[in-house]
């Protein structure tokens, strides 16, 4: 895990106001950032260095940040440790948003902590797109959820053995003697009504592999019992549907915030935020609202996707904008940035300058620092590609093509796509762009569906990815290894940025911490 996040001397602001991340807040040295800001960078990096995976083995999750919520919880505990920030940290779960049913139970964690003066922020690094995942809030400002409950001491030495339950369930890793020995192993969470959640999932997926039917009936009801709400097999239908009817008129509520707030001021990051949570919620009603990738894992949800999976793919973006197709150019410009077409993963066009059909948002307000600027240039077609390609190559390829085609229109008035007369400047109608590191890669490869974007331009991109990058492409050049060859290679580069560096060994993990 120490490998993947910057140790304290490579938490480096970003002062140039013209980079693509630079509205993340971390724009002078991290000791002079307030507190609730050195939290938010600790929690951007960590949401962004995780390769999500819902069904995580605890025994492994923390040291390679794959994994869930408690992943993230656990990184960030250890990692808020390393730093020497804040006070009684704690791992908590959280219970009831303000759109849930009163009684119902959660599986979902995140971190307290608090300040000098005793105030209290809630950090949640989940590496998924959701409800105030990635938030950093002052609760005395906002109250998330209306529930914590600690976790630590037994309750934490229990969550863990459910965890591993539903690790094995998942993975196929369970048979029916380990499954008798588990229900006895975990029958004690029951006194603890905060951990229900677990405990209902975990006699579910147990019950599938007893063969006894009143032993299995009994593990079944008292599942739906715990939890009534979960999506698994048997619930109460009526529960469900209040729940669903609670949601829905949370997004009503949540699209008229949406209104009110544009109709008052421009505040595109609050307005991302509210559409980023409609989205999201709104896919539990409609699945073909979720688009997928055959990245990193088959058909992965795209707002699954991380910074860090980008780089241990070797993918970077290209996108052909408006004016590639205005000079009829594209097919020369798709040619000489990928003359290699078994290289291309993923395509798919879009108009940038349009609004969202559920949200309303303009895509190029949130692709970029000065997005505004780009607007009207970036009005008609575009064709995004993802691409297994060294950044450095896309970036002289790129110069070459700008310096190249097009010079006929410099500086030109011509009639634009939109029937407007637009001025050709070269360095908004410049043909073709290409992302320079996996931090940008991961933004603007879902620049037109940016409701289910991970990483966003308001975010501290790890500065580690592009150094990384750097070493591999100065080893390799143009023939990068890919799969397990790249990973290896990562992790060597990582040693050679931090000089073998590792944190201080008297920092308790983040398991140790709590039960202390």
């Amino acid at each position: 895990m120490n490998k993947c996040l910057p140790l304290k001397d490579e938490l480096t602001p970003i002062t140039n106001p013209y980079t693509t991340f630079y509205e993340c807040g971390f724009n002078k040295p991290f000791e002079q950032l307030d507190f609730r800001q050195q939290l938010q960078v600790v929690n951007d990096l960590v949401r962004q260095s995780m390769i999500p995976d819902a069904n995580a083995d605890p025994q492994t999750d923390v040291d390679t940040l794959i994994g869930n919520c408690h992943t993230a919880s656990l990184a960030t505990i250890e990692y808020l440790n390393y730093l020497g920030i804040g006070h009684n940290i704690r791992y908590v779960l959280c219970r009831q948003r303000p759109y849930d049913p009163l009684d119902v139970v959660s599986r979902h964690t995140a971190v307290l902590v608090d300040d000098a003066e005793g105030n209290t922020y809630f950090v949640d690094s989940t590496p998924y797109v959701g409800y105030k995942f990635g938030k950093v809030e002052k609760l005395s400002e906002c109250m998330p959820y209306k529930e914590f409950s600690v976790i630590q001491g037994e309750s934490f030495d229990l969550l863990l053995k459910m965890r591993e339950v539903i690790y094995k369930c998942s993975k196929g890793l369970m048979n029916a003697d380990s499954a008798k020995k588990y229900i006895k192993y975990i029958a004690p969470s029951m006194a603890y009504p905060f951990l229900n959640g677990h405990t209902s999932q975990c006699l579910y997926y147990l019950s599938q592999y007893i063969t006894n039917p009143q032993i299995k009936s009994k593990l079944l009801q008292k599942s739906i019992e715990l939890d009534p709400y979960e999506s698994l097999a048997g619930r109460d239908i009526q529960k469900c549907k209040y729940r669903k009817s609670l949601i829905i008129q949370q997004i009503i509520q949540w699209r008229h915030e949406l209104d009110t707030l544009r109709q008052s001021h421009f505040d595109p990051q609050k307005e991302f935020e509210l559409a980023r949570y409609i989205y999201q919620e709104s896919k539990l009603m409609n699945e073909n609202l979720e688009t997928r990738i055959d990245l990193g894992e088959p058909h992965n949800r795209i707002s699954n996707l991380t910074p860090r999976l980008f780089i241990e793919e070797g993918v970077n973006v290209v996108m052909l904008k408006p004016s590639a197709f205005f000079t009829n150019t594209q097919d020369e410009i798709v040619q000489k940035m990928i003359p290699d077409k078994n290289k291309i993963v993923y395509s798919y066009t879009a108009n940038l300058a349009n609004k969202r059909e559920m949200t309303n948002l303009r895509p190029m307000l949130l692709s970029h620092t000065v997005g505004v600027d780009f607007e009207q240039a970036m009005y008609g077609k575009s064709q995004i590609f993802l691409v297994r390609e060294p950044a450095q190559d896309l970036y002289k390829n790129k110069k070459i093509l700008r310096a190249n085609l097009a010079k006929e229109f410099h500086n030109k008035d011509v009639i634009w796509y939109d029937g407007s007369i637009i001025n050709w400047n070269p360095d908004l109608l410049n043909l073709v762009h290409s992302t320079d590191d996996a931090s940008e890669a991961c933004l603007h490869f879902l620049i037109a569906q940016p409701e289910q974007q991970l990483m966003t331009r308001y975010m501290y991109p790890n500065p580690l990815w592009r150094q990384v990058e750097d070493i591999l492409y100065q080893k390799y050049g143009s023939t990068q290894p890919y799969g397990n060859q790249r990973k290896l290679e990562i992790n060597q580069a990582l040693d050679e940025i931090h000089g073998y560096t590792q944190w201080d060994t008297n920092t308790a993990s983040a398991k140790q911490f709590i039960n202390n």
